[in-house]
């Protein structure tokens, strides 16, 4: 293989991202909400939107808490 070849394999090898670890807590909370909705499987488009904005509420709650 010439070294043009060899650079072009180098530089399009494809990465997966890393992403930051979800604390415990929230990794819970997330746990709970897809059981009260049957499951991560189960949830429609529609059920996924509330479990967001469920999600969103909650850490936001948690938030002020620990800002009082």
């Amino acid at each position: 293989m010439n070294e043009q070849a060899s650079t072009f394999n180098r530089s399009s090898t494809l990465h997966t991202p890393v992403l930051p670890r979800l604390p415990e807590k929230i990794l819970r909370v997330i746990a709970a909400i897809y059981a009260a909705h049957g499951g991560a499987e189960r949830m429609r488009l529609g059920e996924w939107h509330d479990v967001e904005e469920e999600l969103k509420s909650r850490l936001e709650d948690e938030y002020h808490e620990q800002q009082q």
